[in-house]
């Protein structure tokens, strides 16, 4: 078998096992005041933290790319999908792919690597994310993170997938970055 068509295959075990599972483990469904108007939402608990996402939304568990866990999902990471059933959908859809660091200072910005990167922030209840946006394969995104202490929250976002978009100042972006809860 080439290494080629080994990778894919692989590639194809992990997107699989990541849909079996994914929004397997979020809990009951709960409602969040947001605003005047009232939202449902579900919470997804990674084993390291909890993300809610909202009606809608999916959270899915996020593939361990560098088989540092289990080779199959990497607990400080998850997405959540705008439109989404399951992990396959980040293929179609918007999502934000939010990764926790421990230790802040094992994260290394990739803004370097776009030539169209341009700094951003984004106010999610009070609290000021920093970050770009770029272009990646024709697809516009951005990076923003936060700061809490000595650890680091980092969203990575698809902003527009085909007809669909989402945006860094979307109450249903809030919603998910104002959700983010360690479990120490």
């Amino acid at each position: 078998m080439s290494m080629r068509k080994l990778a894919a295959v692989i590639l194809s075990a992990v997107i699989t096992a990541a849909s079996l599972t994914s929004c397997g483990k979020a809990s009951q469904s709960s409602t969040a005041q947001s605003g005047a108007s009232q939202s449902s939402f579900t919470a997804y608990d990674t084993g390291v933290f909890t993300v809610s996402a909202p009606q809608g939304w999916c959270a899915a568990p996020a593939p361990d790319t560098l088989k540092e866990y289990d080779g199959k999902t990497n607990p400080n990471q998850v997405y959540v999908i705008k439109n989404g059933k399951s992990a396959d959908d980040v293929m179609k859809y918007p999502y934000i792919w939010i990764s926790y660091y421990q230790d802040a200072d094992k994260f290394v910005s990739a803004e370097s690597m776009y030539s169209d990167s341009q700094k951003t922030t984004a106010d999610v209840n009070g609290t000021t994310w920093e970050g770009f946006t770029y272009t990646s394969s024709g697809y516009p995104g951005a990076c923003i993170t936060l700061k809490e202490g000595g650890s680091l929250w980092v969203a990575m976002f698809v902003l527009e997938h085909g007809e669909y978009r989402i945006d860094l100042n979307e109450q249903d972006v809030k919603t998910v970055l104002s959700s983010l809860k360690t479990k120490q």
